[in-house]
């Protein structure tokens, strides 16, 4: 049996927390333990039934920019301090001790690449788990996040890679070749499908598919018989959904929308808003349409119960979720200021969505089709295998 420390250090939201819970929990059945060292502890804290040992404040850069500033792979990891010396080995002392607390013999992570130089630095074992954005390809590091933005006026793009050599001398281990060595001290592992991916399918990973890492809930309560049907996974109060909520208020079809931190109520007799957990996928069973942020675990039960997607991404990673699933023809993206104030596109878009002969539902229809036999509990046990083989600790 091995100690094993999950790490999480960028991003936010529960995917990160799902992702390494269904991993801990594939890896306890096979004889392994771990302690989750979170990025944010209070949204990890919800995990019911929580897989690991003990969870633990992960040391985390807190002087990153904001998504313009990034266009490569390199400059997110640039803004999460592998482009700040003096911080980056603070940091890495910090998950030194960190390891030395929880007496691990290799770590795991998603998103989470300080603690993969850490581990290199104090001789552990690391492996990543993730998605196309969280987890990318070591030999592609320098290509767009976001190839439709402009690039922006020329910058050092050497900045990453000298940071990281010179932390390796300072910590007097082998010098890695730059961030391209740097990810390649860690195998990935990519809980996704290929068509979140951006271009090609890759070839240096194999696809586990979402997995199931949060705790069974209950499906959407669907109360008339309209056929008609549309789910909404979005933060209610943001200002910059009013013109979405608009746009459903006057659209006919049964609505519930999906808001954790929002008041639970009853708004018509077709419009709900639920605060309480539901099960996504179940629920777009017999939904219409879903509208979502684009997030990537959402997405994927999107593509499982093969219902189209309005997306109205808000974060760069989101932004290339929704590109990547436009361009295969599953979802329809609306960004930037048409997203603020344009009720009429939005509800061009719902009513274009929601033919039953839309290509989009024809699109997603054949993809629930294609995985339709995909099997959660055997990919993640596959998953946990291969990666206690990557960590050496079979």
């Amino acid at each position: 049996m091995a100690r094993l420390l999950a790490c999480w250090e960028l991003g936010s939201g529960l995917g990160h927390v799902a992702r390494l819970a269904s991993v801990s929990r594939a890896l306890g059945k096979i004889g392994h333990t771990s302690s989750f060292a979170a990025r944010d502890v209070v949204t990890a804290g919800v995990l019911k039934n929580s897989p690991f040992e003990s969870l633990i404040q992960a040391p985390i850069y807190m002087r990153g920019s904001k998504d313009g500033s990034i266009y490569t792979f390199s400059d997110v990891y640039e803004y999460a301090g592998l482009g700040d010396k003096s911080a980056l080995a603070q940091l890495i002392r910090a998950w030194l001790s960190v390891f030395t607390a929880t007496k691990v013999q290799g770590i795991y992570g998603s998103f989470s690449p300080v603690s993969i130089l850490a581990a290199y630095v104090g001789g552990l074992p690391a492996a990543r788990i993730g998605t196309p954005f969280t987890c990318p390809q070591a030999s592609n590091i320098r290509s767009s996040v976001l190839p439709w933005r402009k690039k922006p006026p020329s910058r050092n793009e050497e900045v990453v890679d000298e940071v990281i050599r010179s932390v390796c001398k300072d910590f007097r281990v082998p010098v890695l070749d730059g961030l391209k060595g740097l990810l390649s001290t860690a195998q990935p592992f990519l809980t996704s499908w290929p068509e979140m991916e951006i271009g090609h399918t890759r070839t240096d990973v194999d696809y586990y598919g979402p997995l199931d890492g949060l705790a069974p809930a209950a499906s959407a309560n669907w109360n008339s018989k309209n056929q008609l049907r549309i789910l909404v996974y979005m933060p209610k109060n943001n200002p910059r959904n009013n013109a979405l909520a608009e746009a459903l208020a006057s659209f006919g079809a049964e609505k519930i929308w999906i808001d954790p931190r929002a008041k639970q109520e009853t708004i018509t007799d077709d419009f709900q808003i639920v605060s309480s957990p539901l099960d996504i996928r179940k629920s777009l069973e017999s939904a219409s349409l879903f509208v979502t942020r684009g997030g990537h675990g959402t997405a994927l039960e999107s593509i499982s119960a093969g219902c189209p997607m309005l997306i109205l991404p808000d974060t760069l990673e989101t932004e290339r979720n929704a590109w990547a699933l436009a361009s295969r023809g599953l979802a329809v993206a609306i960004t930037g200021n048409d997203l603020a104030s344009n009720h009429r596109l939005i509800s061009e878009n719902i009513l274009r969505l929601t033919q039953t002969d839309a290509p989009h539902r024809l699109a997603a229809q054949a993809l629930k089709e294609k995985y339709k036999h995909y099997a959660p509990n055997r990919a993640a046990h596959l998953l946990a295998v291969n990666i206690a083989r990557s960590l050496r600790i079979e």
